[in-house]
């Protein structure tokens, strides 16, 4: 590396994740874009994050507020214009841009307090700060976000910085009722007891500068594969018979791997005893052939199934700031539905759907559209659903939401079976599946149908575009292909769903 390095809070939070998140944010920048898009952590919902700080801003009406132009191509005029605001003591700084020696950070807010010194606080569009209860520590990535910003504070404000670090975030209880009110909304918490010390921070980030600059194969040789959740932060997707296909894989097989034995025909006796029960009936099923079918236990499974059979599938939107009346910051809000009726073996199949509407301000119709069709087909029949969990939670979430509903929603989830557990319980295991239960993969296998010929192939592309239609930001002239873009494609998971059973069917005979 020859260019000089800046450390930005971006680079640290990515180092401390995990070092080759680091080495790949300096190395490779389109390679750590490409793995965050994976992680569902693109920089498509970054503006999320701005719309809850505008609701923090307006805590604090009535305050001198200043917002810096934060531009990497001005980065100079950012930080004297900074510089300037701290001089004249604006009370409220937004997006102050500040170097100390290779270490850059914008702040979300520094705020003036009674004794002429600047907080920070921190603005997040997170629901929780903490795992899961009050008495857990507060998580990772926010300890270490805060803390680099109070170094670089520390050292460039000296007595002007109180010292304090407040994290505000939305409140998950809160419920819209048609017009914002951030005084509920917005939580604040302080959490500079949390941080981790200024003298700590600099250790490592003297470790991040060694990691960053040093080529691949120093960096393979210090770093050997540690079972991390992304075995492609090493190198290369992986091939189909290696043992990262093998689902859920334990880090027990970590060792293994390092004595080269990376091949799901080379793995002994007792690396398999290393294994869970799936995973080890997941290798045997891999040995046994291209493909293994247990008929038996299959067809014992579809035959205690009730008629008619009913595939249904949700598309929802998801908001920090709520869109929707009645709804919660962050909630997965159903707005879209498709579903497939079939009454009896061999019959015909029918479609219904809904979709949310630009300009309704509420879910309840579409909620009520399902509920009504629910209804009309009687207290007998099967559910099918891919990935049951995601389903049964948003029906628990309306029943309650909308309790003169509850039994039917409820009675749903009663009457649901998830289609996918045939592949994860391993009932029908093929290679060409590399590990996957996603019926994304699945589909193209068994069927000759698959999303290819669809305009939208993606469910985050599709909870983008019907975040666009609640809000009335789509493309002028484009409403009406983009909602039936949308229509098609819910319809093709329930589809989707259809076919694949029917070969199931087709191969218990």
């Amino acid at each position: 590396m020859t260019e000089k390095l800046t450390i930005s809070k971006s680079l640290y939070k990515a180092w401390r994740e995990h070092p080759r998140l680091g080495w790949w944010y300096v190395r490779d920048r389109e390679r750590y874009d490409w793995i965050q898009a994976q992680d569902g952590n693109s920089v498509a919902g970054a503006g999320t994050g701005e719309t809850v700080e505008q609701q923090v801003q307006k805590l604090f009406a009535g305050r001198s507020m200043m917002e810096i132009e934060a531009r990497p191509s001005e980065w100079a005029l950012a930080r004297k214009q900074t510089q300037q605001a701290i001089e004249q003591g604006v009370e409220v700084i937004v997006q102050a841009v500040l170097h100390w020696e290779d270490l850059l950070c914008i702040t979300d807010l520094l705020v003036l307090d009674h004794e002429g010194r600047y907080d920070l606080v921190e603005v997040k569009s997170k629901s929780n700060i903490r795992k899961d209860t009050k008495a857990e520590p507060v998580l990772p990535e926010l300890i270490d976000d805060l803390s680099f910003q109070r170094l670089i504070l520390t050292r460039m404000l000296g007595d002007r910085f109180s010292g304090r670090c407040r994290l505000a975030y939305v409140n998950k209880n809160y419920i819209f009722s048609g017009e914002l009110d951030p005084l509920t909304l917005i939580l604040e918490e302080d959490i500079t007891d949390d941080l981790t010390p200024s003298e700590e921070v600099l250790q490592l980030l003297k470790q991040l500068r060694k990691d960053v600059t040093i080529s691949n194969e120093e960096f393979l040789n210090t770093y050997t594969y540690d079972g991390c959740k992304h075995t492609w932060w090493y190198g290369a997707l992986p091939p189909e018979d290696s043992v990262w296909t093998i689902p859920r894989m334990s880090k027990k097989l970590v060792p293994v791997i390092h004595t080269g034995r990376t091949g799901l025909a080379e793995l002994n006796h007792d690396d398999l005893r290393i294994l869970g029960e799936k995973q080890q009936a997941f290798v045997h099923c891999w040995r046994q052939g291209t493909e293994t079918i247990n008929r038996e236990t299959i067809h014992s499974i579809l035959e205690r199934l009730p008629r008619p059979w009913i595939f249904y599938d949700y598309e929802t939107i998801q908001s920090p700031i709520p869109l929707l009346h009645g709804t919660r910051p962050n909630q997965q809000v159903v707005v879209q539905w498709s579903m497939h009726v079939q009454e009896e073996e061999g019959g015909a199949i029918r479609h219904y759907e809904d979709i949310i509407q630009p300009g309704e301000i509420s879910n309840e119709r579409v909620i009520r559209s399902l509920a009504e069709l629910v209804h009309s087909l009687g207290q007998t029949g099967t559910f099918f659903v891919w990935h049951q969990s995601f389903e049964n939670t948003r029906n628990k979430e309306i029943a309650i939401d909308y309790p003169d509903l509850a039994d039917i929603y409820v009675g749903i989830n009663e009457r649901t079976f998830d289609l996918e557990k045939i592949f994860t319980d391993l009932l029908w295991f093929d290679r060409r599946f590399q590990g996957s239960t996603s019926i994304k993969t699945i589909l193209p296998v068994l069927t000759d149908v698959s999303y290819d010929d669809l305009n939208i192939r993606k469910g985050d592309i599709a909870a983008g575009l019907l975040r666009q239609v609640v809000q009335g930001d789509l493309p002028t002239g484009q409403d009406d292909q983009i909602i039936k873009d949308l229509l098609a494609y819910c319809e093709r998971d329930t589809w989707a769903m259809v076919k694949v059973i029917e070969v199931i069917i087709k191969k218990m005979l």
